[in-house]
């Protein structure tokens, strides 16, 4: 039987055993930072807290929600100065519109309905030179005519004053 001869190792240099600790470091460090990268990829469950404060965030909305849908408005009225003010502006939208048919087909529109204007509450009667448009609210009627320059320029201040944020 022969025994087995031992083989000789070469010592290994200090810059060797350099090289290869730096091979392992980063070998580690890629590892490292794929294992960081599945976990930051996983999605996270909430917490029994989160889940919680979820809850009764969620029951205070719908109890709020319901007790005002439910309970009657109380003490929500118009004043005569506003409800004056939206039939001013309600007579200007008609006008605009009513003169803009005009504009475009040459003759006056035979009714506000059929330009999209609310026959509900705004009155329109074609005369022999144009228009008369009429609101009635709060026992108080608010006509405009075609032609006559002195509605039309308070039209015109109400509607400014209402498109830059005056309504109160």
């Amino acid at each position: 039987m022969t025994t087995p001869r031992a083989v000789p190792v070469a010592a290994a240099t200090s810059s060797e055993l350099d090289l290869t600790a730096a091979v392992a470091n980063v070998m580690t460090k890629v590892a490292s930072d794929r294992d960081e990268e599945r976990v930051a990829a996983q999605p996270k469950r909430p917490s029994r807290r989160n889940s919680l404060v979820a809850a009764v965030l969620f029951a205070v909305f719908l109890g709020t929600t319901t007790n005002a849908l439910s309970s009657p408005v109380s003490g929500a009225s118009i004043s005569p100065a506003a409800e004056a003010r939206a039939a001013r502006f309600q007579l200007w939208l008609a006008s605009r519109n009513v003169d803009a048919f005009y504009d475009s087909a040459g003759v006056w529109p035979e009714s506000v309905g059929a330009i999209g204007v609310d026959t509900g509450t705004v009155a329109y009667s074609r005369t022999v030179s144009g228009y008369v448009l009429a609101v009635q609210t709060a026992g108080k009627t608010w006509s405009h005519a075609s032609g006559d320059a002195k509605s039309k320029a308070e039209l015109n201040a109400t509607a400014d004053s209402v498109i830059q944020g005056g309504v109160r």
